[in-house]
């Protein structure tokens, strides 16, 4: 028994060594990082600038519990996998993310440093500037100007939302080269926005199950 046993603590150990130090590293890293991505030209629109009625809609679909928990969620029908906190773990930490075991790191660097050394305003600022919609467009207002040639402040509710849909899948939905499903996407959001559809679990983040 004790040599079924041994392995195992072995490995686990090595896994909890490796894990603390990653933490450890991304604990000293971050201010520098943060810094870097907060002083760069990308940051070009403002929380403020976003409509109360525009914010409200970005947090219902991108991360409905997003006020309330620790930089991770897995309870809020409608939320998914990943977090506005776990999406920028992936930018500050990774430099190229693919989904299995850096789930968990994402995960924890977004539970035990992100969400302790970025507060909601600022982390909200790196999403809406940062969020991919297309080869080269980052950002809303980026995004804005590409899509429609407009400024996000400019854009009517059905357009916001149009780019609300993007992100989860910005090639499946882009406006340019696939309006149709961009447009499907859209009406399923409006559904959920006014209440006239709820969500089915955790994962009904495409607002399609009866």
């Amino acid at each position: 028994m004790k040599k079924v046993y041994f392995p195992l603590i072995i490995l686990t150990s090595a896994v909890f060594i490796y894990y603390a130090y990653e933490l450890i590293n991304a604990h000293l890293e971050t201010p520098e990082i943060k810094a870097r991505f907060l002083a760069s030209s990308q940051v070009n629109l403002s929380v403020e600038e976003l409509s109360p009625s525009q914010l409200e809609a970005l947090i219902k679909i991108q991360d409905p519990n997003f006020w309330n928990h620790k930089g991770v969620e897995f309870t809020t029908p409608g939320s998914g996998w990943t977090t506005i906190t776990q999406s920028i773990a992936k930018w500050f930490y990774f430099h190229r993310f693919k989904q299995g075991i850096r789930k968990i790191k994402q995960t924890l660097l977004a539970r035990f440093i992100l969400h302790y050394q970025l507060n909601k305003q600022e982390q909200l600022l790196i999403f809406i500037n940062y969020v991919w919609f297309d080869d080269k467009v980052l950002g809303f207002r980026n995004a804005a100007r590409h899509f429609y040639e407009k400024d996000i402040t400019e854009l009517t509710e059905d357009e916001f939302i149009s780019l609300m849909a993007m992100p989860i899948a910005p090639k499946t939905y882009n406006i340019k080269t696939n309006p149709e499903t961009n447009k499907r996407r859209s009406e399923r959001i409006k559904k959920y926005l006014n209440g006239s559809y709820t969500p089915k679990g955790l994962f009904d983040i495409k607002y399609n199950k009866g």
